[in-house]
Order: C-alpha cells, then sequence, then structure tokens
C-alpha cells in the first residue's frame, strides 16, 4: 500500500473518526509530508547508514523510532519506496557522522510544526543517534 492510503484509512494514526464533530481538534487530522531530518550519530556498533540483511545499521535505529513515534505505519516500515526514502551519503562500519540529510514522507499532524519530527523522533532514538534538524 501506499503511505498516503495508510494515513487516510480510518484505523491510522490521527485518522478523522467517523461521526467526529466539526469543530473537532486538528490535532485528529494527519497527512503525509516529505521531511527532511539533519541526523548525527556515533558509528560504534552500527554496520553502517545504510540498511542491510542482516546487520545492524543507523536507518534501523530511525526508522524504528519513526514506527514507535507514529510517523511511519509499520506495515511500510520495510519499504524504503513506499516512504520515498533518500539519504545524501552513506557511511561505513564504525564511522560517525556530524550532518547526514535523510529525506522520508511522514505522518505530520496539520496542527503540528515540523520541528515537531526531530523531537518525537529523539524520543525514541538511542543516545548514539540524534535527529537536530526538520525540514519541509
Amino acid at each position: 500500500p501506499d503511505l498516503d492510503q495508510v494515513v487516510t484509512a480510518p484505523s491510522a494514526p490521527f485518522a478523522a473518526t467517523s461521526g467526529a464533530p466539526a469543530c473537532a481538534p486538528a490535532a485528529r487530522r494527519a497527512s503525509t509530508r516529505k521531511v527532511a531530518i539533519v541526523v548525527a550519530y556515533c558509528g560504534l556498533g552500527y554496520a553502517g547508514l545504510q540498511r542491510n540483511p542482516n546487520v545492524r545499521a543507523v536507518e534501523d535505529d530511525i526508522i524504528a523510532a519513526a514506527v514507535r513515534a507514529g510517523r511511519v505505519p509499520a506495515e511500510l516500515s520495510s519499504d524504503m519506496k513506499a516512504l520515498w526514502w533518500c539519504r545524501c551519503a552513506r557511511t561505513d562500519k564504525g564511522v560517525h557522522a556530524l550532518a547526514n540529510v535523510l529525506s522520508f514522507k511522514c505522518v505530520l499532524p496539520h496542527d503540528e510544526c515540523v520541528d515537531g519530527v526531530a523531537t518525537t523522533l529523539n524520543a525514541h532514538l538511542p543516545p548514539t543517534v540524534r535527529v537536530l534538524a526538520a525540514r519541509r
């Protein structure tokens, strides 16, 4: 399925519920937006930035955090194309990064500033991986 279809489905997080009053809070409505995040990480314990089978990659932790934060539907977390996932560069095993840029389509409630993406992802990331900024 497409990310936009999953988000607009009635069971999706933040989706408007049937019978909701017209003055329902805007936080109940959401859409997907392409968001770029600037990340910094310590590469120790990782096989690099890019996801690969049977190894731990930084992208694995970022996508898992996005799922836990409700930014990415769990059923799409393994489909990088459905997320429109893009990275500016890659790092090898054990290499650190100070400002790598990643972009992906994420769930963004209409009343939330894109800066909230960095905050919610950081709440679910290990201390060795930080989102420094988020922009549309």
